[in-house]
């Protein structure tokens, strides 16, 4: 699991509780500094690369879909969108 210190960076943060850095990368975060997010892509970078991760592990969009709690309704909206 990768854990980071996220406030050394000196990041924004944005209201949906993600973190935009200097490069321009927006990352979500657990509580314990790990790249984390159930409702989305973990991780978006300028280049429209994107990461699914869940408590610092990352996971292939199919995997991480299996593994995340959210409703199926926002799965398949999920599915749409980055399939």
């Amino acid at each position: 699991m990768t854990k980071i210190d996220i406030h050394r960076y000196d990041p924004k943060v944005k209201l949906d509780g993600s973190y935009i850095f200097s490069d321009g990368a927006q990352r979500w975060y657990n509580s314990m500094g790990q790249c984390h997010r159930e409702d989305g892509p973990a991780i978006i970078l300028i280049d429209g690369h994107i990461s699914w991760c869940l408590d610092g592990t990352h996971y292939p969009f199919n995997r991480w879909l299996l593994l995340t709690t959210i409703p199926e309704e926002q799965k398949l909206l999920l599915r749409l969108q980055y399939e």
